[in-house]
């Protein structure tokens, strides 16, 4: 059986071009003077000589202060599913591989991190991957192809464990082989030209630690291989790590991290421009912050990423359970109003949910324009008619939808836009508003009828916001699989991902996924609204962290100058 080799290329040196500029003096005429009486020598001042400013290089020491918007919702990697839980507590975890890119194109390349290199067999189906040998545990625990094992057979493909990334893996990986200390293999159920990019946040956990503590014991203490490892954990206050000096890309220059739960927005802002935070992600800057933040002296990164933000809607019951209601809804948003007065221009209507640069980008499916004419022809077909009040009726039963949203003020602000503008189309909303995590468990329940919802990858290839509606999957809130007149539409949507996951052929993969992107809009199943720039902030004393096309710094050679 033939096979092929990935070349590894280590991470990529920036050269640094020293350039010689001369300048070429005129010489001026020369006048002659005569002066009346001879003069006397001025003496020459000595000019003082500036001393050169010390530059500052790499030094070791000092604690980065990093802000996020919510509580973790677990502290063990494999128990964790949302992005606000990884921004806390990713530090102290690595994979087989890293997402990086290219510092000189920006292009998606992979990197070796516990995984020093792979072969691949030509059919997709069996993956042999040879380990780092000089890799331990934050406990001392050798890291090997036996603890690979055990977190693939033993947690994540354990079905009473329940990880979030069960329903991702379950259906793709087989088994995982011990061929010796530092060499494994994985058994595919299919071929999936994206798993090499997925063990990139699937991350590694000491067997010895989760053994000895038993899953509620690691969860409250979690032991990883990454640069820093946890020290503490206080509730709606903070997650601290110290330096791991063990760690096998050398000890880092940081002592440690604190990562500081502040919900509020506008606190983070302050705590920014104060100086009393070092870095925030992008959930709490928006377009309309970032000039402040930029004028206190804050670095602000900005980069279109693999996300979209959608208008999600229950499928299974309420009034989103009707076609012409869910087109009205799509109708009713008028997202260019959105876009400029509140994102300032920093988004762009999507009409599939990736903006032109993406290499799959369908462009023949046009875009939903607002047009509350046309919204009020569907309701009216439907049977919702206006009331005196403004609201639309049917039956004697108003049209009602549940808003929910979380407690982060950009979500809460957005929601409350939304809300105004369905209003004007005759729906009658109630707003409910709740802490991350809970809200995040009513999504899944289905506890709601339109929600705010941004979905975040991290590949451009394989940014097909899948992980929302294939049947299973963790975060799968549209509930499809309770709507029988969905049930055909549902099944075709599942084959084709599937098909597309296993697809080498690029242009066969853009036509998979357009006729995935068809039938989300013919059956309005999603409302993509627009991608939009996210916005992280540094501290200009950081640096040497790396911010890649998915929103996560890495610090393993971060330093501080403050």
């Amino acid at each position: 059986m033939g096979r092929y080799r990935r070349c590894l290329i280590p991470l990529c040196l920036l050269l640094v071009l020293a350039l010689v500029f001369s300048v070429a003096g005129c010489r001026q005429p020369e006048v002659e003077v005569e002066p009346e009486e001879p003069l006397e020598p001025e003496e020459e001042e000595e000019e003082e000589e500036e001393e050169p400013e010390e530059e500052v290089g790499p030094v070791e020491g000092g604690t980065l202060r990093i802000a996020v918007s919510g509580d973790p919702v677990a502290l063990d990697p494999h128990l964790q599913a949302d992005w606000s839980t990884r921004q806390s507590i990713a530090y102290m975890f690595d994979g087989l591989t890293i997402m990086g890119a290219d510092p000189d194109t920006g292009e998606e390349e992979l990197w070796p991190a516990l995984a020093r290199e792979w072969e691949v067999e030509e059919d997709g189906l069996t993956y042999t991957f040879y380990l780092r040998e000089d890799v331990v545990f934050h406990d001392g625990t050798h890291f090997d192809a036996e603890a690979v094992r055990f977190n693939f057979e033993e947690r994540y493909l354990d079905e009473e464990f329940n990880s979030p990334e069960y329903p991702h893996i379950v259906d793709r990986l087989e088994s995982v082989e011990v061929v010796d200390d530092y060499t494994l293999k994985m058994h595919m159920l299919r071929p999936d030209i994206f798993w090499l990019s997925s063990l990139s946040s699937l991350y590694m956990v000491s067997p010895t630690a989760v053994q000895e503590k038993g899953n509620d014991g690691f969860a409250r203490h979690p032991v990883g291989t990454g640069p820093f490892q946890f020290d503490s954990y206080d509730a709606d206050s903070e997650v601290r790590m110290v330096r791991f000096d063990d760690h096998w890309r050398g000890k880092p220059l940081l002592d440690g991290i604190t990562v500081r739960i502040i919900p509020e927005d506008s606190t983070q802002h302050l705590e920014l421009e104060a100086g009393d935070i070092d870095m925030a992600y992008n959930y709490a800057i928006t377009p309309a912050d970032a000039p402040r933040l930029e004028d206190a002296g804050v670095v602000i990164e900005r980069r279109l990423t693999p996300s979209n933000a959608m208008l999600a809607m229950n499928l299974a019951e309420g009034p989103t359970a009707e076609y012409p209601v869910r087109m009205a809804i799509a109708h009713a948003i008028d997202r260019q109003t959105i876009i400029d007065e509140i994102l300032l221009g920093a988004a762009e209507k999507s009409n599939v949910g990736l903006p032109p640069i993406s290499p799959i980008y369908p462009d023949h499916i046009p875009l939903i324009d607002f047009d509350l004419e046309k919204a009020g022809e569907y309701l009216d077909d439907a049977g919702w008619e206006m009331g005196d009040d403004g609201v639309r009726y049917r039956d004697g039963e108003p049209l009602k939808l549940r808003i929910l949203t979380s407690d982060r003020e950009e979500r809460v602000l957005m929601s409350q836009v939304l809300h105004e503008q369905l209003e004007e189309a005759g729906f009658k909303c109630d707003m409910t508003t709740l802490e991350w995590g809970a809200y995040l468990d009513a999504c899944r329940a289905g506890e709601y009828d339109v929600t705010y919802w941004i979905l975040y990858g991290s590949v451009w290839d394989n940014y097909t916001a899948s992980s929302n509606i294939r049947s299973g999957r963790h975060w799968n809130i549209f509930q499809i699989e309770d709507q029988p007149k969905l049930a055909e539409a549902s099944e075709r949507i599942d084959y084709l991902l599937d098909t597309y996951d296993e697809t080498m052929d690029r242009d066969e993969r853009v036509k998979l996924i357009s006729e995935y992107q068809k039938i989300m809009r013919d059956n309005m199943i999603i409302y993509l609204m627009w991608n939009e720039a996210n916005f992280n902030a540094a501290q200009p004393w950081v640096h040497d962290y790396h911010l890649y096309n998915y929103n996560l710094f890495f610090l393993y050679e971060t330093w501080l100058d403050r």
